[in-house]
């Protein structure tokens, strides 16, 4: 499943390709604590399949292990 989202939906914006490889990692070694701190309040991820889903279910998915994310590239940052 993709994601869509905008670097501002980051925290800690002031870097973006610095935020977005820190939210990348995060969610590989799914560390919900660092995306606690790595995603804004207000964050609305946008999956491939049509699908919404907020900072907190986004957080509650990396926690239970659903889904399970192998593998992120990023790819046309501008």
């Amino acid at each position: 499943s993709g994601l869509a989202f905008a670097p501002w939906a980051l925290a800690q914006a002031n870097d973006p390709t610095a935020a977005l490889e820190a939210w990348r990692s995060a969610t590989l070694r799914r560390d919900a604590l660092a995306l606690e701190d790595l995603l804004h309040e207000e964050l609305l991820f946008g999956h491939s399949n049509g699908r919404l889903e907020s900072k907190a279910e986004f957080i509650r998915g990396i926690r239970t292990g659903n889904p399970v994310y192998e593998n992120i590239t990023l790819g046309n940052q501008t």
